[in-house]
């Protein structure tokens, strides 16, 4: 059932093509019982008594089909319609893929297995051609072996292409072979986030980084989930703050530090209805913030963009480099504006919003906030550095990046 299928042409009412769509059928209720198991939601004796059902359906409608006559040959005429037929149903069906995906607000969770990929080789020291991300220093198992090599490979092309039921063949291969396999795992995390089954994926990526607590795909995967499906704040900032300290300078790292500035600082926003206010600080805990004005040279004013978003940075005043000490994002804003920036936007869980700081303020056209691009506009603080608790912290927005 794992081969490729033979689909009859639509309009076809043949016994032939019956049992070849139920074939299909066949093939398609075996994979969702895979993403059933591997989610977590049947136990290995239900999933092994299941699957032996469907195959048994599956070898009975294959015998049925040896048995028929040999097919006719077509007429070239209708092979043609029945090809250009075939062709626009699987456009379709491609067109309507990539819609659900959009719509569907995956779109993170897609790109996060190319970032995953590319986070992982960014901290893996040069090796021989033959390398792969397990058994090495990152991952903490032993050499794979050709056969591991080859399903992993086998796997990913499966990946690439969509094919998920081969992808899960080749994967699950591996697992017999390295049950504790970091790569494998952090791929059928990723095809369980596919299917929906997101408590499936973090049983995947918490097995994956058991054996390997630093493998940046398996991280960038677990803290997604926990962002874009659990809602879990809080979760997902300590597993990207732990990506973050791993991974050098550069885009890769750029990529993580602007998911950080865009995760809400708790869980507060998840159990907030819609339409109530957001809670204000406690009075207690006013001098642990900065607030004041942010508006716009009269200057610039024909060259802001209306959907540009503002950054408002923090940075240590005596800080080296690294992440901003403190970001708030603020979407399509209108100026003048008045701002507070306090402990709610720090990006570090745990990081105290206090001492001296660098204000920044950046009106950024394409609202990612560690990109510069012409067209962005920018302003400092001019009486930098400035303590936090400070009031009346005004920023006029005079600099256009060229």
């Amino acid at each position: 059932m794992r081969h490729d299928i033979e689909q009859p042409d639509l309009e076809d009412s043949s016994t032939r093509a019956l049992l070849l769509r139920e074939r299909a059928r066949l093939r398609n209720e075996l994979t969702d019982l895979d993403f059933d198991f591997q989610s977590g939601k049947l136990s290995e004796s239900d999933y092994a008594g299941l699957k032996q059902e469907i195959e048994s359906k599956a070898a009975a409608i294959i015998q049925r089909l040896d048995s028929l006559p040999p097919k006719a040959v077509s007429k070239p005429a209708a092979a043609s319609r029945s090809s250009a037929r075939k062709a626009k149903a699987i456009a379709g069906q491609s067109q309507f893929r990539r819609w659900q995906i959009i719509a569907g607000g995956t779109f993170l969770m897609l790109f996060g297995l190319a970032l995953g990929v590319m986070l992982t080789k960014s901290i893996r020291p040069r090796g021989s051609e033959n390398d792969t991300m397990t058994g090495d220093f990152l991952t903490g198992t032993t050499p794979a072996s050709s056969e591991v090599r080859a399903a992993l490979n086998e796997g990913k092309q499966a990946f690439d292409k969509q094919d998920y039921p081969k992808a899960i063949d080749a994967f699950k291969k591996v697992l017999v072979t390295d049950p504790n396999n970091p790569e494998a795992h952090s791929y059928m995390g990723f095809i369980l986030i596919q299917a929906g089954h997101g408590d499936g994926a973090l049983m995947a990526f918490d097995k994956a980084l058991s054996q390997a607590p630093n493998f940046p795909m398996a991280l960038w995967g677990k803290g997604t989930v926990l962002y874009q499906d659990k809602k879990d704040y809080a979760g997902a900032r300590d597993i990207f703050e732990r990506l973050l300290n791993l991974v050098p300078p550069g885009e890769e790292r750029n990529e993580i530090v602007k998911v950080l500035a865009e995760i809400p600082a708790d869980n507060a926003e998840k159990s907030r209805s819609p339409g109530q206010p957001k809670p204000t600080a406690a009075a207690g805990s006013s001098s642990a913030q900065i607030s004041g004005k942010i508006s716009i040279d009269p200057k610039l004013k024909a060259t802001i963009d209306p959907n540009a978003a503002l950054f408002i940075i923090a940075r240590p005043a005596a800080g080296a480099g690294g992440p901003p000490l403190a970001v708030k994002k603020i979407d399509r804003p209108t100026f003048p504006l008045d701002y507070t920036l306090s402990q709610e936007n720090v990006m570090m869980q745990g990081m105290p919003f206090t001492g001296k700081i660098n204000l920044t303020v950046r009106l950024d056209k394409d609202a990612n906030p560690v990109t510069r691009t012409p067209g962005d506009l920018t302003g400092d603080y001019k009486k930098n550095p400035v303590e936090v608790g400070a009031k009346n912290v005004d920023v006029v927005i005079d600099q256009l990046i060229q």
